[in-house]
């Protein structure tokens, strides 16, 4: 017998984004990779971190980006709202622990000075 899945829409991934925003009370953000078909999502909520976590994370962020962003990612994934695989230590979900390091990344966003410089 074949196992039926069930598709989410972006609504309900919203939706559940949503749910999660007044539970954790912060902005979260979804995250949908597509796992071994089109009908099989990996859906992960990241919490927008706390200024002074953003702070700390800049700091070691020059040092090296990509452990700034792992630490993140670990700070701010909400595990028990997240497809499990994202956090598998199955050489085969490296793909999905590392996707959800890089889009980590677009959490932190940073005004630039478009003030010219005489």
């Amino acid at each position: 017998m074949k196992k039926t899945i069930k598709v989410m829409t972006e609504e309900e991934i919203q939706q559940r984004a949503d749910e999660l925003t007044i539970k954790v009370e912060a902005k979260v953000t979804p995250f949908v990779f597509t796992g071994d078909s089109e009908d099989d999502q990996v859906i992960g909520y990241f919490k927008e971190p706390k200024r002074d976590v953003k702070i700390k994370i800049l700091d070691k962020a020059q040092a090296g980006i990509a452990s700034a962003a792992e630490d993140l990612m670990n700070l701010c994934v909400i595990k028990e709202a997240s497809d499990a695989r994202i956090y598998s230590d199955l050489p085969e979900n490296d793909t999905y622990y590392m996707g959800a390091v890089m889009e980590v990344q677009n959490l932190l966003k940073f005004s630039v000075n478009v003030l010219k410089k005489k």
